[in-house]
């Protein structure tokens, strides 16, 4: 009886214990590895109290009766074993009311933030879904104002730029460029003769968004010949290959090398590792054969002038100094020689002009790469700097 009735009320009051433990906060239960090993402790330390006495006294005081114990030490050492048994039930509810405490307080917590969240996330999805639907509006209205223009895009040969050329069609004039070649300037006044500069630059300051997203997706192409045969005027905007060279290395991002270095790495084709953008902006501007077309060229780093008439008669200035381009860098009266300078040190401190990037094997590298553009555009590095 006595072993019999330990036994099973040690296992039935571990067995609530845990129960209990694991019905906490309705339902959502932790486990703690502490805990888990304070259970086993308390419950071997019973086990071994209850084997202790059996083995020594005759264990009745888990019955209905009262103690019977044959003297006053065995009612001593029975009564210590319970208080025993008692007081590690005890301080493991205590001890668990405690951590289960902590955790609640977590939970509740996590539950008044999740609401609060809650609220902070339907304002940021209501401003987001709002900001989604102005710029949609905005971009129909953009798209439907150059439905409402005469104008068009056309190509010229096999030139990755080959169809960066953008017409007037009502007062037959076709604008190219190239990329690092003046193209934001270029493109901004192609826009203000067209009566579309603000809507660019509306979309966004940089002018090349609005030209790729919004402008040429949505207008229409007409194939050169007919351009040609309707007498047009075509007018491309050019730079000086040696100013260009530098313009184009000082933007590039796949690197961090000197001028020198990147030169090296251009002329022996070993720059596979560039990222499309860089890749797409370093080519020369000549296309073989445009001085069959084109009508004037407008050199940007000379800040030259053009004046076309328009087909009402009204004069109009193509000046590319109306406008900026974001890829000018500020300038520093810095004289010393750069070319061997890192890319990122030295955007932070350019040179009073950019003729201090190059010695004498930097500019034939350049001649040599370049030199469709040199010999075309009749650029000289002595006079042209």
């Amino acid at each position: 009886m006595g072993v019999g009735h330990f036994l099973k009320f040690v296992t039935i009051t571990f067995d609530f214990d845990i129960f209990l433990k694991f019905q906490d906060l309705d339902g959502l239960f932790c486990i703690h590895k502490n805990w888990i090993l304070l259970c086993m402790f308390s419950a071997l330390l019973c086990m071994f109290s209850a084997l202790l006495c059996m083995l020594t006294i005759n264990l009745n005081f888990f019955n209905n009766n009262r103690y019977k114990s044959r003297n006053i030490g065995q009612r001593v050492i029975q009564i210590l074993i319970k208080k025993f048994v008692y007081y590690f039930i005890f301080y493991n509810n205590i001890y668990f009311m405690k951590i289960n405490s902590v955790f609640y307080n977590k939970f509740y917590n996590n539950i008044y933030f999740m609401k609060i969240n809650s609220v902070f996330y339907n304002k940021f999805y209501n401003n987001i879904n709002s900001a989604v639907t102005e710029k949609l509006k905005l971009e129909k209205k953009l798209i439907n104002n150059i439905r409402t223009k005469n104008i068009s895009s056309t190509k010229f040969g096999g030139s990755t730029y080959n169809n960066l050329f953008y017409c007037d069609n009502e007062n037959k004039i076709c604008i190219t460029f190239t990329p690092r070649g003046g193209c934001s300037i270029a493109f901004q006044q192609y826009l203000d003769l067209t009566g579309l500069l603000k809507d660019g630059l509306d979309y966004h300051s940089f002018i090349h968004n609005y030209r790729c997203e919004i402008f040429h997706p949505n207008i229409p192409f007409i194939g050169i010949n007919k351009l040609i045969n309707q007498k047009f005027t075509f007018v491309k905007f050019i730079m000086n290959p040696y100013i260009r060279a530098v313009s184009i290395f000082r933007n590039q991002t796949s690197h961090n090398l000197s001028f020198r270095q990147y030169l090296k790495q251009l002329i022996n084709n070993k720059i596979d590792y560039f990222n499309t953008s860089d890749k797409f902006h370093y080519k020369q501007q000549y296309i073989p054969g445009e001085e069959k077309i084109i009508t004037k060229y407008i050199k940007t780093d000379k800040y030259e002038t053009f004046e076309i008439k328009l087909s009402n008669g009204t004069p109009y200035i193509l000046d590319v100094n109306k406008f900026a381009s974001p890829h000018h860098g500020t300038r520093y009266d810095n004289t010393e020689f750069c070319g061997d300078i890192l890319k990122n040190v030295i955007n932070k401190k350019l040179p009073k002009s950019y003729k201090y990037f190059y010695d004498e094997e930097i500019k034939k590298m350049v001649d040599t790469y370049y030199k469709e553009d040199i010999a075309h555009y009749a650029y000289s590095f002595d006079n042209d700097f």
